[in-house]
Protein backbone atom coordinates (compact mmCIF):
# COMPACT_ATOMS: atom_id res chain seq x y z
CA UNK A 1 0.00 0.00 0.00
CA UNK A 2 0.72 3.85 -0.23
CA UNK A 3 2.83 5.00 2.21
CA UNK A 4 4.30 8.25 3.72
CA UNK A 5 7.36 9.11 1.59
CA UNK A 6 10.67 9.20 3.29
CA UNK A 7 9.14 6.52 5.87
CA UNK A 8 10.00 3.03 6.00
CA UNK A 9 7.94 0.34 4.64
CA UNK A 10 6.42 -2.66 6.91
CA UNK A 11 8.65 -5.16 5.25
CA UNK A 12 11.76 -2.67 5.74
CA UNK A 13 11.00 -2.26 9.44
CA UNK A 14 10.51 -5.97 10.14
CA UNK A 15 13.90 -6.49 8.12
CA UNK A 16 15.47 -3.44 10.63
CA UNK A 17 14.15 -4.82 13.44
CA UNK A 18 15.90 -8.73 12.77
CA UNK A 19 18.91 -6.80 13.19
CA UNK A 20 18.28 -4.53 16.19
CA UNK A 21 15.07 -6.51 17.95
CA UNK A 22 15.06 -4.79 20.85
CA UNK A 23 15.07 -0.90 18.96
CA UNK A 24 12.09 0.16 20.76
CA UNK A 25 11.21 3.36 18.71
CA UNK A 26 11.40 0.72 15.29
CA UNK A 27 8.78 -1.54 17.45
CA UNK A 28 6.42 1.30 18.32
CA UNK A 29 6.34 2.20 14.27
CA UNK A 30 5.99 -1.60 12.90
CA UNK A 31 3.28 -1.94 15.62
CA UNK A 32 1.56 1.29 14.65
CA UNK A 33 1.50 0.32 10.83
CA UNK A 34 0.98 -3.32 11.47
CA UNK A 35 -2.53 -2.33 13.16
CA UNK A 36 -3.25 0.43 11.15
CA UNK A 37 -3.33 -2.23 8.03
CA UNK A 38 -4.85 -4.59 10.30
CA UNK A 39 -2.54 -7.61 10.56
CA UNK A 40 -3.71 -8.01 14.14
CA UNK A 41 -2.08 -11.25 14.52
CA UNK A 42 1.88 -9.96 13.87
CA UNK A 43 0.73 -6.72 15.95
CA UNK A 44 -0.30 -8.78 19.01
CA UNK A 45 3.42 -10.04 18.81
CA UNK A 46 5.10 -6.68 18.62
CA UNK A 47 2.82 -4.66 21.01
CA UNK A 48 3.75 -7.77 23.45
CA UNK A 49 7.19 -7.08 22.42
CA UNK A 50 6.38 -2.77 23.29
CA UNK A 51 5.05 -4.18 26.74
CA UNK A 52 8.20 -5.73 27.80
CA UNK A 53 10.20 -3.27 26.73
CA UNK A 54 8.41 -0.42 28.38
CA UNK A 55 5.10 -1.19 30.20
CA UNK A 56 4.42 2.39 31.47
CA UNK A 57 4.21 3.84 28.26
CA UNK A 58 1.04 6.08 27.72
CA UNK A 59 1.84 7.91 24.83
CA UNK A 60 -0.02 7.50 21.33
CA UNK A 61 2.09 4.53 19.78
CA UNK A 62 2.92 2.92 23.08
CA UNK A 63 2.42 -1.40 23.86
CA UNK A 64 -1.28 -0.37 25.91
CA UNK A 65 -2.62 2.55 23.64
CA UNK A 66 -2.58 -0.43 20.13
CA UNK A 67 -3.72 -2.72 22.12
CA UNK A 68 -6.74 -0.72 23.21
CA UNK A 69 -7.19 0.31 19.79
CA UNK A 70 -7.18 -3.41 18.61
CA UNK A 71 -9.23 -4.51 21.01
CA UNK A 72 -12.27 -1.39 19.83
CA UNK A 73 -11.47 -2.70 16.12
CA UNK A 74 -11.78 -6.73 16.66
CA UNK A 75 -15.35 -5.73 19.19
CA UNK A 76 -13.42 -7.26 22.70
CA UNK A 77 -15.14 -4.55 25.03
CA UNK A 78 -13.70 -6.29 27.92
CA UNK A 79 -9.62 -6.45 26.77
CA UNK A 80 -10.53 -2.68 25.79
CA UNK A 81 -11.98 -2.43 29.19
CA UNK A 82 -8.88 -4.02 30.70
CA UNK A 83 -6.35 -2.12 28.80
CA UNK A 84 -8.04 1.54 29.07
CA UNK A 85 -8.49 0.92 32.92
CA UNK A 86 -4.22 0.33 32.63
CA UNK A 87 -4.03 3.52 30.73
CA UNK A 88 -6.09 5.55 33.18
CA UNK A 89 -3.43 4.35 36.61
CA UNK A 90 -0.89 5.38 34.90
CA UNK A 91 -2.35 8.85 33.72
CA UNK A 92 -4.41 10.92 35.61
CA UNK A 93 -5.34 13.94 32.58
CA UNK A 94 -6.00 11.10 29.99
CA UNK A 95 -9.29 12.58 29.11
CA UNK A 96 -10.16 10.14 26.39
CA UNK A 97 -9.37 7.08 28.08
CA UNK A 98 -11.90 8.45 30.75
CA UNK A 99 -14.49 9.34 28.23
CA UNK A 100 -13.76 6.01 26.29
CA UNK A 101 -13.89 3.75 29.89
CA UNK A 102 -17.07 5.75 31.21
CA UNK A 103 -19.44 4.85 27.59
CA UNK A 104 -18.19 1.06 27.86
CA UNK A 105 -18.83 0.28 31.59
CA UNK A 106 -22.19 2.77 30.83
CA UNK A 107 -22.82 0.39 27.91
CA UNK A 108 -22.73 -3.17 30.70
CA UNK A 109 -24.91 -0.91 33.02
CA UNK A 110 -21.46 -0.91 35.49
CA UNK A 111 -22.37 2.52 37.03
CA UNK A 112 -20.36 2.58 39.62
CA UNK A 113 -17.19 2.36 37.53
CA UNK A 114 -19.41 4.75 34.78
CA UNK A 115 -19.67 7.41 37.51
CA UNK A 116 -15.99 7.13 38.83
CA UNK A 117 -14.58 7.66 35.18
CA UNK A 118 -17.06 10.46 35.29
CA UNK A 119 -15.42 11.87 38.02
CA UNK A 120 -11.80 11.76 36.59
CA UNK A 121 -13.31 13.92 33.45
CA UNK A 122 -14.71 16.44 35.11
CA UNK A 123 -11.70 16.60 37.63
CA UNK A 124 -9.31 17.39 34.47
CA UNK A 125 -11.90 19.74 32.66
CA UNK A 126 -14.86 20.69 34.65
CA UNK A 127 -16.66 22.18 31.31
CA UNK A 128 -16.67 19.38 29.38
CA UNK A 129 -20.29 17.90 28.41
CA UNK A 130 -19.19 14.09 28.43
CA UNK A 131 -18.08 13.86 31.95
CA UNK A 132 -21.51 15.71 32.94
CA UNK A 133 -23.33 13.34 30.84
CA UNK A 134 -21.91 10.49 32.58
CA UNK A 135 -22.33 11.75 36.17
CA UNK A 136 -25.37 12.09 34.92
CA UNK A 137 -26.24 9.01 33.74
CA UNK A 138 -24.34 6.43 36.55
CA UNK A 139 -26.15 9.30 39.30
CA UNK A 140 -29.21 7.89 38.17
CA UNK A 141 -29.74 4.91 38.92
CA UNK A 142 -26.98 5.22 42.02
CA UNK A 143 -29.86 7.20 43.40
CA UNK A 144 -27.06 10.02 43.71
CA UNK A 145 -29.26 12.99 42.92
CA UNK A 146 -27.77 15.90 44.15
CA UNK A 147 -24.41 15.45 41.44
CA UNK A 148 -27.29 14.42 39.05
CA UNK A 149 -29.03 17.82 39.63
CA UNK A 150 -25.36 19.54 39.51
CA UNK A 151 -24.58 18.09 36.46
CA UNK A 152 -27.63 18.48 34.56
CA UNK A 153 -27.86 21.91 35.58
CA UNK A 154 -24.04 22.50 34.02
CA UNK A 155 -25.50 20.64 31.20
CA UNK A 156 -27.94 23.48 30.82
CA UNK A 157 -25.76 25.85 30.46
CA UNK A 158 -23.89 24.33 27.34
CA UNK A 159 -26.45 24.30 24.71
CA UNK A 160 -27.82 20.84 25.23
CA UNK A 161 -29.71 19.00 22.00
CA UNK A 162 -32.85 18.15 23.93
CA UNK A 163 -33.36 21.06 25.88
CA UNK A 164 -37.09 19.10 27.33
CA UNK A 165 -35.67 16.58 28.12
CA UNK A 166 -32.50 17.50 30.37
CA UNK A 167 -35.39 19.99 32.15
CA UNK A 168 -37.42 16.74 32.88
CA UNK A 169 -34.45 15.13 34.13
CA UNK A 170 -33.36 18.49 36.14
CA UNK A 171 -37.08 18.14 37.41
CA UNK A 172 -36.64 14.63 38.93
CA UNK A 173 -33.79 14.96 40.43
CA UNK A 174 -34.82 17.80 42.27
CA UNK A 175 -38.23 16.49 43.08
CA UNK A 176 -36.29 13.32 44.61
CA UNK A 177 -34.06 15.88 46.52
CA UNK A 178 -37.52 17.79 48.20
CA UNK A 179 -36.80 20.64 46.24
CA UNK A 180 -40.55 21.02 45.01
CA UNK A 181 -40.05 24.49 43.59
CA UNK A 182 -37.33 24.09 41.82
CA UNK A 183 -38.46 20.60 40.18
CA UNK A 184 -41.95 22.47 39.29
CA UNK A 185 -39.42 25.32 37.73
CA UNK A 186 -37.38 22.42 35.62
CA UNK A 187 -40.79 20.48 34.35
CA UNK A 188 -42.22 23.82 33.44
CA UNK A 189 -39.13 24.71 31.56
CA UNK A 190 -39.60 21.14 29.79
CA UNK A 191 -43.22 21.97 29.22
CA UNK A 192 -42.44 25.26 27.44
CA UNK A 193 -40.05 23.99 25.26
CA UNK A 194 -42.18 20.61 24.16
CA UNK A 195 -45.55 21.06 25.21
CA UNK A 196 -47.14 17.28 25.00
CA UNK A 197 -43.85 16.16 26.36
CA UNK A 198 -46.44 13.11 28.56
CA UNK A 199 -43.83 12.01 31.67
CA UNK A 200 -43.75 15.83 32.04
CA UNK A 201 -47.35 16.91 31.92
CA UNK A 202 -47.66 13.61 33.99
CA UNK A 203 -45.19 15.18 37.17
CA UNK A 204 -46.25 18.51 36.73
CA UNK A 205 -50.47 17.30 37.26
CA UNK A 206 -48.55 15.34 40.75
CA UNK A 207 -47.09 18.75 41.62
CA UNK A 208 -50.44 20.17 41.12
CA UNK A 209 -52.58 17.27 43.40
CA UNK A 210 -50.40 18.36 46.15
CA UNK A 211 -50.72 22.22 45.74
CA UNK A 212 -54.33 22.42 44.48
CA UNK A 213 -55.75 25.21 46.68
CA UNK A 214 -53.06 27.41 45.06
CA UNK A 215 -53.62 26.48 41.52
CA UNK A 216 -57.11 24.34 41.23
CA UNK A 217 -59.07 26.97 38.78
CA UNK A 218 -56.03 28.54 37.15
CA UNK A 219 -54.71 25.49 36.08
CA UNK A 220 -58.01 24.43 34.25
CA UNK A 221 -58.27 27.26 32.27
CA UNK A 222 -54.38 27.32 30.82
CA UNK A 223 -55.12 23.60 30.19
CA UNK A 224 -58.34 22.76 29.40
CA UNK A 225 -56.96 19.49 28.31
CA UNK A 226 -55.28 18.43 31.36
CA UNK A 227 -57.57 16.34 32.57
CA UNK A 228 -56.48 14.08 29.53
CA UNK A 229 -53.16 13.70 30.19
CA UNK A 230 -53.60 10.83 32.73
CA UNK A 231 -55.24 8.46 30.40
Amino acid sequence: GARAAGLPSVDELREWIGDHPSNYWALRRLGAALVETKQFDEANEIVDRLYELYPDDVSPGSALQLRARMAREQGDAELERRTLEQLANLDCDAIEVFARLAELNAASEDWPATLESARKILAVNPMLPVGHEMLARAGEPLEQHQDVAASLTALGEMEPVDPAGLHFRIAVAFDKLGERNLAKRHVLIALEEAPRYRAAQQLLLTFVGEDAPLVNDSAAEADPQAEGTES
